[in-house]
């Protein structure tokens, strides 16, 4: 076999290794996540249709776009919602370029209700609380004439906090504290907060719950005063 050809064969080869080691460190370091990037240049009000590839980034390196850059779940959306200003051959798709009304809104489960709650800093976890997560709602109310905090939801699903109804929004980078919480509840769970709302003196308090612990726990209600009511 000729010299070059050897070159070219080892070249190639090394190629591959390279490849193949980039992938296992993406892998070890938090997997892969796809993205899209256009292949040519767009126009309002144009869409990606046809115009993008998807690409992999290592998952460590896309947490810190995750607010700015649409992930490979958002693809129909991506694909066909008009872009709000010229997006480059070669670019990165980014929500800000990507016309926001054309986004489907919230989404909210068949036979489901969104309702929501008023909240300051500390009852939201000091605003560490984000569409996705799941949360118990406390309340300090009268029963049998003291006022006992007590569990009133548990693991409830949130679907928005301000305004914000997707992780990925990138307008929450403009604010990060806000007032509402939107739960996913049942019309009987609804019926709950509402009979409850004038009852809480200070506020429903939120409990943030650690990914997939959904399970329900018992607790004794807390009597915080033996004082009847006034």
């Amino acid at each position: 076999m000729k010299p070059s050809r050897l070159l070219v064969i080892a070249g190639a080869l090394g190629l591959v290794a390279v490849v193949l080691v980039q992938l296992e460190s993406w892998r070890s370091r938090g997997g892969t996540v796809y993205v899209f990037k256009a292949t040519r240049v767009v126009e309002p009000p144009g869409t990606l249709q046809g115009a993008y590839e998807v690409v992999a980034v290592p998952g460590d390196a896309y947490e810190a776009m995750r607010s700015q850059v649409p992930s490979r779940e958002l693809e129909p959306w991506v694909r066909s919602t008009p872009v709000v200003r010229v997006v480059r051959a070669g670019e990165t798709v980014t929500f800000d370029a990507l016309q926001k009304s054309a986004d489907p809104g919230l989404q909210i489960q068949k036979g489901m209700r969104a309702a929501g709650v008023e909240v300051q800093g500390a009852q939201a976890v000091g605003y560490l609380i984000r569409p996705g997560d799941h949360v118990d709602i406390l309340g300090t109310v009268p029963e049998k004439g003291a006022m006992v905090t007590r569990h009133l939801l548990q693991a409830k699903p949130v679907l928005a906090v301000g305004q914000q109804y997707r992780l990925e929004d990138s307008a929450f980078l403009q604010s990060r504290t806000y007032s509402t919480v939107t739960l996913e509840v049942t019309p009987a769970e609804a019926e709950i907060l509402e009979a409850h709302r004038s009852l809480v003196r200070t506020g429903f308090s939120l409990t943030l719950r650690s990914r997939g612990a959904l399970e329900p726990v018992k607790t004794p209600t807390y009597p915080i005063t033996e004082v009847g009511l006034r």
